[in-house]
């Protein structure tokens, strides 16, 4: 009995350990897919800066 109630306390804290481990990643996934719509904008409005300048240059 004693080792079962030994066990009660550690559970919470493991759960929030994850817990806290899910949000970390969570939150850098976010932060990835933020970043990656970030750079694929300027991509693409660079591609488009590009095409213009070509249009603007060979008529």
């Amino acid at each position: 009995m004693k080792d079962l109630a030994d066990g009660i306390p550690k559970t919470p804290t493991q759960h929030n350990g994850s817990h806290l481990l899910c949000s970390i990643s969570c939150k850098i996934r976010c932060i990835i897919s933020i970043f990656c719509l970030f750079v694929s904008d300027l991509v693409l409005h660079f591609f488009c800066e590009l095409d213009n300048e070509r249009r603007t240059n060979h008529p």
